[in-house]
């Protein structure tokens, strides 16, 4: 990720955001595709995926971070002055078509992935959708390696708008920072670093970034659960840019004109604020709790409804419990012989067989 962070102008990355796109579509369509392949080994290895009642699903302790996590998969704000900068005919026109496309896109790749995922796994799934998938599915590695160039080629995109910040809290500070050192050589090397025009110190520039990348690499290495990190990211982080700050801003603007404090718009504004605040709050607090129990209970398991290639085949009690073991179960469709996924079929037909 460093090569392409330490790049000045962010419309170098332009056909490697396009690579990324490429990369999400295909993703997007093995899980569509693997739907139809795991559909029913999992109702059929793990009944209790499907056994929630519907309401469950949505009313959960897990909806404020699924809140979150949402907003951070369409938070946009923090790259807007950077990305208009970029256009090649720089217009309100031009930049409101590519918005609408971008998050339009967005929207239509999270429907079909969360559908097509959750779908396959019911109360299976994972916070990160590809771990649901066999280790042995080579498609499915495939997809991990293609989701890991996706984070590698749009993780610069986020740097260059940290590094811009830093740069411009630099150029605003006031020289008496650096009163405090003697040493004149020194003095005059941090000047030189803290005190340069913005965009013009190549050694701040490289420092800043490897900053940035060391920092977001230390955070990474200290969890293997990507719905933590979305979520303690979405609710602490990407909330305040969706909800808090935008309605702020905009209550802010309009206070003392001709819009009092109870008009349409206003109270529109504050509803949106304050569940913004509840949203951030609740779910910051919810994704540590999960962090914490991630760190306690950290190791993995063999899925129930990938295959165990240390044995030949299932055993007696496994194919017993097969049979017709997706009955009465949330969303029930027929479409499963749970007796064809057990290799010695002969054993059904047991005499000494006892369900």
């Amino acid at each position: 990720m460093l090569p392409l962070s330490l790049l000045r102008n962010i419309a170098m990355l332009e056909k490697f955001s396009a690579l990324a796109v490429l990369f999400v579509t295909v993703i997007v369509l093995f899980t569509v595709a693997k739907a139809a392949t795991y559909y029913c080994s999992v109702r059929c290895f793990l009944p209790s995926c499907c056994d929630t009642p519907i309401s469950i699903w949505v009313i959960n302790t897990h909806f404020i971070e699924s809140v979150g996590i949402m907003a951070f998969a369409f938070v946009c704000h923090h790259n807007t002055y950077l990305i208009y900068g970029s256009l090649l005919r720089r217009s309100y026109t031009r930049f409101s078509a590519v918005s609408h496309m971008s998050v339009s896109g967005s929207a239509v790749f999270c429907t079909v992935l969360g559908l097509a995922g959750f779908l396959s796994f019911m109360n299976a799934t994972k916070g990160d959708l590809l771990n649901n998938y066999c280790v042995d599915d080579w498609v499915a590695t495939v997809a991990r390696f293609l989701y890991a160039c996706v984070i590698m080629l749009t993780f610069p995109i986020e740097i260059f708008v940290c590094r811009e910040v830093l740069e411009i809290v630099l150029s605003r500070l006031p020289y008496r920072v650096i009163s405090w050192v003697r040493q004149g050589r020194v003095k005059r090397a941090l000047s030189r670093f803290l005190f340069s025009p913005r965009h013009s110190s190549l050694p701040r520039h490289v420092i800043l970034t490897l900053v940035l990348v060391l920092f977001s690499l230390g955070v990474g290495l200290t969890t293997d659960d990507l719905s933590i990190v979305l979520g303690f990211n979405g609710c602490l982080m990407a909330t305040p840019m969706a909800f808090i700050l935008p309605t702020a801003s905009y209550l802010r603007l309009t206070r003392g004109g001709r819009s009092h404090w109870y008009s349409r718009d206003r109270l529109i504004a504050w509803a949106v604020m304050v569940f913004g605040v509840i949203v951030m709050v609740i779910g910051t607090a919810l994704s540590i709790e999960q962090a914490v129990q991630s760190f306690s209970h950290r190791g993995t398991s063999r899925l129930a409804y990938c295959p165990d290639t240390s044995s030949a085949h299932q055993s007696l009690s496994t194919c017993c419990s097969l049979i017709d073991s997706t009955v009465n179960l949330t969303l029930h469709v027929p479409l499963c012989d749970c007796s064809s996924f057990c290799h010695n079929s002969s054993i059904l037909t047991s005499p000494d067989l006892y369900c």
